[in-house]
């Protein structure tokens, strides 16, 4: 096997040094990432993205990205990272059971140079004047979080929360992407603050078919220096995208493998579980070998210590055991008895003298030795016997203070890791409690800014429409209050007033005087010009073009706008007479 050694590789994916040097191959094709940090993008991938960047932009505050593990998920959110575009700053993290949403937070305030407060809210307060800048200069932040599925429940509900509190106003100032399995969708409501609604979007990541493995793979071997032909024919493709249920995560080892089966010295590893079991199997019998194996020699030596004991226990003779009664058992020198029976036996030849005294003294003197050499014996098997009896005993008993010793050390460890698990129990309790509290604080005044919004909203829109009503209402006043269209000719010939506007539509000239609420008195005739009616309207009565001049200076922009004609009241009148 190729000796690549670092920790981060993926062994199942490498190739043998045989079959790099085949393919003449710089380095690892599969088992680590390309050295150039380039990833493989197609059209397909490229839609992909470009659909996540939509969604970003315009689409709902929560994305989800859902695919089976090695669907290629974490690449596609690289790339995100790498090409977002000047429209969408990410803050790009990896979940984890360690994930912490205030360490998120705190991330991003030090990225905008800000120090970061200790409490959640305030970090949040810190962060909205940040995000805005950011919008301003039309740019959208973006927390984009890969492994969502590995963050425990009570963060991303956090995460959420500030999320939704972020964006209470108006204004949209940040969105959220997680990347996750695709039964991770199933978990949404649960994670969403009590009493919150938040739409959300979802891109499925499809799996691989067998021309696009092929691309992939050969993206790969091209990074690694592959010069030749690619070495794989459809069949091979089409099982090895099979094997691989079409993920690029796991083409790596499908690829690596019948790459590897061209070496006939090439042994498949075993996976790791069944490695394990095998090693755990080896040492488990070696270690039963070895102990069974001192057990046998202590039951040997025991075998032969007693062997022992009996084999130098003294003879007994053919005297029946009940013709001795014991009276008192104590130890009994046996060499002096010995003696005096020998003594005795010695100086019997000596003294005969074919007498029948003299033989019934030997008989005597037998007997004697025989009844002393029976109680040696009895004494000698009496002692052994105890000691067996004491050893055994204490042998119990030192078992039995052994058992108990063991019994007690038992009993206060388990108190020891109950005490602990309450303590553990105690403690995610308070944590829960103090992180539920801070939510529906965080929920309770995200509600409150949305309620006062939308109050405000609601205010605004009610002044609105009461202006609206009041301008509608001066208007009206002022077509009420409009002039006859002979208001003109009985005016005084020397004074001056304003035509603000003329046309062969009297309902848009009426239009104008209403949009601009203009003061009486104002009148509209009617004239001719070219064979066709004209309607004027006129405004005000002055003593000077001067005085009229003013007026119109004070009159608002839109009064303006068909620029005001100063006209003599006399002129009117003579061209209204004129026949």
């Amino acid at each position: 096997m190729s000796n690549v050694d670092d920790l981060n590789t993926d062994r199942s994916a490498q190739l043998t040094d045989v079959a790099l040097a085949d393919l003449q191959l710089q380095h690892q094709p599969f088992a680590t990432d390309p050295i150039d940090g380039e990833t493989f993008m197609d059209d397909i991938a490229e839609a992909q993205l470009d659909d996540i960047k939509q969604a970003l932009i315009s689409g709902d505050d929560l994305l989800l990205i859902l695919g089976p593990e090695g669907s290629g998920k974490s690449t596609l959110l690289n790339q995100l990272g790498t090409n977002s575009g000047q429209r969408i700053q990410c803050f790009s993290v990896r979940g984890s059971e360690r994930f912490s949403t205030s360490n998120l937070f705190t991330g991003m305030l030090e990225a905008f140079k800000k120090e970061p407060p200790t409490d959640l809210k305030l970090m949040l307060d810190e962060l909205i004047p940040c995000l805005q800048g950011m919008a301003d200069h039309n740019t959208l932040g973006a927390i984009v979080l890969d492994d969502a599925d590995a963050v425990p429940e009570s963060e991303l509900t956090k995460l959420l929360s500030g999320m939704l509190y972020l964006n209470s106003s108006d204004e949209t100032l940040l969105r959220v992407t997680l990347a996750a399995a695709t039964e991770f969708e199933e978990r949404i409501p649960e994670l969403l603050p009590e009493g919150a609604d938040l739409p959300y979007s979802s891109l499925a990541i499809e799996a691989f078919d067998k021309g696009r493995s092929a691309a992939y793979l050969d993206f790969r071997l091209q990074k690694a220096g592959l010069q030749g032909d690619f070495p794989f024919d459809d069949n091979e493709i089409a099982a090895i995208n099979e094997d691989a249920l079409g993920r690029p995560g796991e083409l790596h080892s499908a690829a690596a493998q019948h790459l590897n089966l061209r070496d006939e010295n090439y042994v498949p590893d075993l996976p790791p579980e069944l490695g394990d079991e095998k090693r755990s199997r080896a040492g488990g019998g070696l270690l039963a070998r070895f102990g069974g194996l001192k057990l046998l020699v202590g039951a040997a030596a025991l075998a032969m210590i007693f062997a022992g004991l009996f084999w130098l226990k003294p003879g007994g003779d053919t005297i029946p055991d009940d013709r001795y009664k014991v009276v008192e058992t104590k130890k009994i020198d046996t060499t002096d008895t010995q003696q005096q029976a020998t003594g005795a036996q010695a100086t019997a030849p000596i003294a005969s003298v074919d007498s029948d005294n003299t033989q019934q003294a030997s008989n005597t003197n037998t007997t004697a030795s025989g009844q002393a050499g029976a109680a040696a014996a009895e004494q000698a098997k009496l002692t052994e016997q105890q000691a067996t009896e004491a050893a055994e005993k204490a042998k119990a008993e030192a078992q039995l203070q052994a058992k108990l010793d063991a019994e007690a050390a038992e009993k206060l460890e388990q108190e020891k890791l109950e005490k602990e698990q309450l303590a553990k129990e105690q403690a995610a309790k308070d944590q829960a409690a103090k992180e539920k509290a801070e939510q529906e604080k965080l929920a309770a005044e995200a509600a409150a800014k949305e309620k006062a919004a939308k109050e405000e909203a609601e205010a605004l829109a009610k002044a609105e429409q009461e202006k609206a009503q009041q301008a509608e209402a001066a208007a009206q006043a002022n077509l009420n209050n409009l002039e006859s269209p002979n208001w003109i000719l009985v005016q005084n010939a020397n004074l001056f007033t304003v035509q603000m506007s003329a046309s062969t539509d009297r309902k848009s000239v009426e239009s104008f005087l209403a949009r601009n609420q203009l003061e009486a008195p104002n009148s509209i005739f009617s004239f001719e010009r070219n064979g066709a009616t004209w309607y004027a309207l006129v405004h005000g009565l002055y003593d000077s073009i001067e005085q009229a001049r003013q007026d119109i200076e004070k009159m608002p922009a839109s009064a303006r706008t068909n620029q005001p004609w100063i006209r003599a009241v006399g002129r009117i009148q003579n061209a209204l007479k004129a026949p």
